[in-house]
């Protein structure tokens, strides 16, 4: 019954995250971490 199914497609949020973990650039920025932090600073004040 499941076998007949098609794939899923692949969550796109999800996806940006396995695509910043697999780039092999040194250089890129993760802006989920940018995020994390400006929203725990704003919560101090």
């Amino acid at each position: 019954m499941f076998s007949q199914l098609p794939e899923p497609a692949l969550d796109p949020i999800l996806s940006l995250s396995v695509a910043y973990r697999n780039d092999p650039r040194t250089d890129k920025v993760d802006l989920a971490s940018v995020y994390i932090e400006i929203a725990t600073v704003k919560l101090q004040l």
